[in-house]
């Protein structure tokens, strides 16, 4: 199973953390509805919800991606990432 985190700063909300959400909601559609894909799951972490659990993986940096593959983180990145380098990314995990 792969996991792509998506996280973003709702404390202090900014155009890229926005502009991430868009993208990733559009590439977690394109990989359920279109590719069916039941072994990609996306999820959010955001600095009000989940702060304990960015501080312990050390996250400071808004909006950064995270690609787990059964557990085992394989690639992180901070900043925006386009549809297709996030594609990228979990095809080639």
């Amino acid at each position: 199973m792969i996991k792509v985190i998506k996280c973003i700063n709702t404390q202090f909300p900014n155009r890229p953390d926005k502009i991430c959400s868009a993208i990733v909601g559009r590439t977690a559609t394109w990989y359920k509805e279109k590719l069916n894909r039941s072994d990609v799951v996306f999820i959010e972490k955001n600095t009000i919800e989940h702060s304990e659990w960015l501080n312990k993986n050390k996250i400071d940096k808004f909006p950064a991606l995270l690609f787990y593959k059964d557990g085992k983180l394989k690639y992180s990145r901070a900043h925006i990432m386009a549809q297709a380098q996030i594609m990228e990314v979990i095809e080639n995990l």
